[in-house]
């Protein structure tokens, strides 16, 4: 069971976590955070109320004659469940890494061995999620598979295939508030549209990519929009084999969804949250440095002796649960 973050016979590092938000492939790189919202809970089994467009948006006769009673609203209040899960990896802090290399260069390369060895397995669980084809069919109101790709720069046409997405989920859910992941390939292939380049004012002068922020305008102007682009990658053989890479999202697949627009309540027509663990994972005295902290970020590392094999090593740790709330917050678009 987990009862604290501090491993028996461990010391934390708070030094070294920061390392993650600095270098190379940065949590930046990650998306399971950005798309499904970090919550803190301070329980490892926890239960909360939600509050839905189904439940806000009841339409009943509200006007009032003199003395009569005030309509009385008895939506049932939605629930959230689940149970804190711990990631963790670790690697040993090796003298051998190159002759000269320092203790600290080594702790630097142990601490990123591990980091993102969570980070990845957190965004290939949520990409596995997410691009489920049994949970979110592509096509009717949940989906659409695409006969024209957006890769075809001259004939895709990504604005109207994404404004029908948005159209869908404001239907299912009321929301107004979108998001969509897509891999680093399908940003480029964006960049290239002809469906979207026709409307950039200074497309002649900018024949290369365009900011994300931009690209989401061209395709829904003021609205609040947000494009996730997925850039994370990973080696498929890890273990000293033929170095194969690989996206963490696929390039088949668009995923629109809505986000969180009822502030000061969990919202239960938005499609996930991340439960980030709290309360007994930063006690007694442990607490994240300002810097970690500014990033959002949980992951924790820490170091301990292994006296079998003469080695100090490195491990990282994250508490959390993802979890899907509404499946009918998504939007699946295939063959993109």
């Amino acid at each position: 069971m987990l009862t604290n973050i501090v491993s028996p016979g461990s010391e934390i590092r708070q030094d070294l976590a920061p390392l993650l938000y600095q270098t190379g492939q940065t949590p930046n790189s990650y998306i399971a955070e950005r798309v499904l919202t970090p919550v803190p809970v301070q329980e490892r089994n926890f239960r909360l109320s939600t509050l839905s467009a189904g439940a806000l948006l009841i339409r009943q006769n509200s006007k009032r004659a003199e003395g009569a009673a005030a309509v009385r609203v008895n939506a049932a209040v939605g629930r959230i469940s689940g149970e804190i899960e711990e990631w963790a990896a670790e690697s040993p802090v090796t003298p051998t890494l190159s002759q000269g290399t320092s203790v600290d260069e080594q702790e630097r390369a142990a601490t990123l061995l591990a980091g993102h060895t969570i980070l990845i397995g957190q965004d290939r669980e949520l990409a596995s999620t997410l691009t489920n084809e049994t949970t979110f069919p592509p096509s009717g109101s949940t989906g659409a598979t695409l006969v024209t790709p957006w890769s075809n720069a001259s004939g895709g046409t990504p604005r109207d295939n994404i404004l029908t997405g948005f159209d869908n989920l404001n239907l299912t859910t009321g929301a107004q508030r979108f998001g969509m992941v897509i891999n680093y390939k399908t940003y480029l292939n964006l960049c290239r549209s002809a469906n979207l380049r026709g409307d950039l004012a200074t497309a002649s002068n900018r024949p290369g990519m365009i900011p994300v922020n931009e690209l989401a305008a061209l395709i829904a102007g003021d609205a609040d929009f947000e494009i996730i682009v997925a850039g994370g990658v990973s080696n498929a053989n890890p273990q000293g084999g033929t170095v194969s890479m690989n996206r963490l999202w696929s390039d088949t697949y668009a995923f629109i969804y809505a986000r969180p627009s009822i502030e000061g309540v969990l919202d239960g027509s938005a499609l996930g949250y991340t439960f980030k663990w709290t309360g007994p994972a930063y006690s007694p005295g442990v607490e994240l440095s300002s810097q970690i902290a500014a990033q959002g970020a949980s992951i924790v590392v820490e170091q301990y002796n292994d006296p079998e094999h003469s080695q100090r090593i490195i491990r990282a740790r994250d508490f959390k649960d993802m979890v899907i709330n509404s499946t009918l917050a998504g939007y699946l678009i295939k063959s993109v």
